[in-house]
């Protein structure tokens, strides 16, 4: 139970303490605040997203700047914590039809297969510590579906609290290059930052994308400029990790995005290429290369995960140490390590969230801000889908992406009834107008 006791290591000392004043005292302001309330949802989400860098070579990295340091090595505490204040804020309960998406179930049900997994061949108390982490964010979240999602406006403050965590991650990181970039750079001199990941940064960096040219198409005046500074610094730092994953996924975004604006597609096109002409000229060609690289990287990898899921198809292959261990693709991870039993589950996920995907892009709205927004929902659904296809973070609940996707199926599940709603009424009044005309 490290977890257990390194959340009780954390409250104990100077740093936690302050840590624990301050949630206590966002709790108090977010019973009449909702902003802070999305703000303390942002920041499970940055705290997620928080490890240190490890490999066979480094296994002490360089340590980070003070505060900073404590952040990052307790990263999955803080995140516990967090979820704990969440779940204190959101308690009350809620009279709202609002159904939860059957594809974040069965995401929930699979996470439930690899703690049985877990718990007939590896370590107990690992188990059910990740049952109860799982339970208790199945519970935040439905919460917030049910208590905080209610309207448009609503959505909108949650796309803001993605934006809040993508912030707090390029604020930490900046005050930690300015005072020494080492630790960030550890990774054959690409951005990991404060993920211990360059793949994780710029997956977690790439979800920014779309809600900030989302804000950027919809808003005026200083939070156009604030979001237009953010995708800028992020764009920088997202180079910086040289991942074609992020790039990638930025693209699969802004496409979906803005498939039926052509002019500010074209807009969003030209200011990339400019960029990149500033990279060959005036800035680190080493970044461009790395990013426009044609090495394979991951083949051997999945090669070995399909032979694993051949070898054992039903349950998997047997553990050998008393945790699971997951390569770069959610899908083949879980085939290799919890067989059909694991796969099952996560596939009902993805056709289901495939399926929202093309019920928000369909959706017909009748204002343009409201077509950005089920276009902003929808291509971080796309884009993190597509992402698991290269990384495994879709088996782990205490991973920045993952929260991100649940809140957007949540996202959707709201807007997709809100329409719903929209249409019963219209029709309602179809029925008495015509029975008026008739009388």
């Amino acid at each position: 139970m490290s977890q257990l006791s390194e959340l009780i290591n954390l409250l104990l000392s100077v740093e936690g303490l302050l840590l624990a004043i301050g949630v206590f005292v966002a709790l108090l302001v977010s019973q009449r605040n909702q902003l802070v309330r999305w703000m303390l949802l942002g920041g499970l989400i940055l705290a997620a997203s928080l490890n240190r860098f490890r490999n066979e070579w480094i296994q002490v990295p360089p340590s980070f700047f003070g505060p900073i340091d404590v952040l990052v090595g307790n990263g999955r505490s803080v995140t516990i914590l967090l979820a704990i204040a969440l779940l204190l804020v959101s308690v009350r309960r809620s009279k709202d039809d609002l159904k939860i998406p059957v594809s974040y179930l069965a995401l929930v049900v699979a996470h439930y297969v690899i703690a049985i997994k877990i718990f007939t061949q590896g370590s107990l108390a690992f188990a059910l510590l990740l049952v109860a982490t799982e339970t208790l964010l199945l519970v935040v979240f439905v919460r917030i579906g049910k208590n905080w999602i209610k309207d448009r406006e609503s959505v909108d403050y949650a796309l803001f609290a993605v934006l809040f965590a993508v912030f707090g991650f390029v604020l930490i990181n900046l005050i930690q290059w300015y005072i020494d970039p080492t630790p960030l750079f550890v990774a054959q001199n690409r951005f990991n930052g404060t993920t211990g990941n360059p793949l994780h940064a710029a997956t977690f960096l790439a979800t920014a994308t779309p809600i900030c040219l989302y804000f950027m198409l919809t808003r005026r005046g200083w939070v156009r400029v604030a979001t237009a500074a953010l995708l800028a610094v992020v764009a920088i730092l997202l180079l910086a990790t040289g991942s074609r994953l992020g790039v990638l996924l930025s693209a699969i975004s802004i496409v979906v995005l803005l498939r039926k604006n052509v002019g500010a597609l074209v807009v969003v096109g030209f200011t990339c290429g400019l960029a990149v002409l500033w990279m060959i000229f005036l800035g680190d060609a080493s970044e461009l290369e790395r990013i426009t690289r044609t090495e394979d990287t991951r083949t051997a990898v999945w090669a070995a995960m399909l032979g694993g899921f051949i070898e054992n198809p039903l349950f998997g292959i047997e553990m050998r140490s008393d945790r699971l261990g997951f390569g770069e693709n959610s899908w083949l991870a879980m085939g290799s390590n919890a067989g059909v039993i694991g796969l099952l589950p996560l596939v009902v996920f993805g056709l289901l969230s495939v399926h929202t995907i093309r019920k928000l892009m369909n959706m017909k709205t009748a204002t343009s801000s409201g077509y950005l927004q089920n276009g902003a929902v929808a291509s971080t659904i796309a884009m993190l889908l597509v992402g698991s296809l290269f990384e495994a973070y879709l088996l782990s609940g205490l991973m920045a992406p993952i929260n991100i996707l649940v809140l957007c199926l949540l996202l959707a599940a709201r807007l997709i009834h809100l329409e719903k709603r929209k249409r019963i009424l219209s029709r309602k009044k179809t029925v008495a107008h015509r029975l008026v005309r008739l009388g």
